[in-house]
């Protein structure tokens, strides 16, 4: 739905609305995320707190990772948006694991 959406941009401006519900509260992470992706394309919605929160509720570095290539892509292409991330709100158990490199390097490539 949303990539899709996202893939046609102002062609799409019919499914915003439900987008914007989408964003607001789908149950599932990336699926709110590739919502505000697409509202940020149109210029429809600030997608930050979707994509804050997304990465915030990561459920791991991979889950993570797709959130912040939308943020590393929005920078890019919309380069008004800007993000507030922080690898402090990264799980201290994936800095155990040794999953956090992948994560900061993004993290610090969105906010340069």
């Amino acid at each position: 739905g949303c990539v899709v959406c996202s893939s046609y941009g102002e062609e799409a401006e019919a499914f915003i609305p439900r987008a914007k519900e989408i964003a607001a509260s789908d149950d599932v992470n990336l699926v709110r995320v590739r919502a505000a992706e697409f509202l940020a394309l149109v210029g429809a919605q600030d997608p930050a707190p979707v994509i804050e929160a997304g990465v915030a509720k990561a459920a791991s570095q991979q889950e993570a990772l797709l959130i912040l290539n939308t943020a590393a892509l929005l920078k890019e292409v919309r380069p008004e948006y800007r993000f507030e991330l922080s690898a402090d709100a990264l799980p201290e158990a994936w800095a155990q694991r040794g999953q956090r490199a992948n994560v900061v390097k993004r993290i610090r490539y969105i906010l340069e």
